[in-house]
């Protein structure tokens, strides 16, 4: 099964070629923007991620503990799940 994609990832791979319509100094903003927004998504998914491994502790759901830590971290998960 191949890698998983963000909403913010998915946005900017089918977002249209604008540079050709916009200034290079808007297009460069425009870049700068998605990486922010690429960089907040990951930590809002690294952050779940924890809840979710945190609330299993607390529940002493080992499945879905045994589950979570099979990626060992957060942003181990991240890097292995999604592109």
């Amino acid at each position: 099964m191949g890698k998983k994609q963000t909403a913010v990832q998915l946005l900017e791979q089918n977002m249209p070629n604008i540079s050709k319509h916009i200034s290079i100094g808007i297009a460069l903003e425009f870049l700068a923007k998605f990486q922010k927004a690429k960089e907040i998504e990951r930590q809002q998914i690294e952050q779940a991620y924890n809840q979710g491994y945190r609330e299993a502790e607390i529940d002493n759901g080992a499945d879905i503990r045994d589950d979570i830590s099979d990626y060992g971290n957060a942003s181990n998960y991240f890097n292995q799940t999604y592109q």
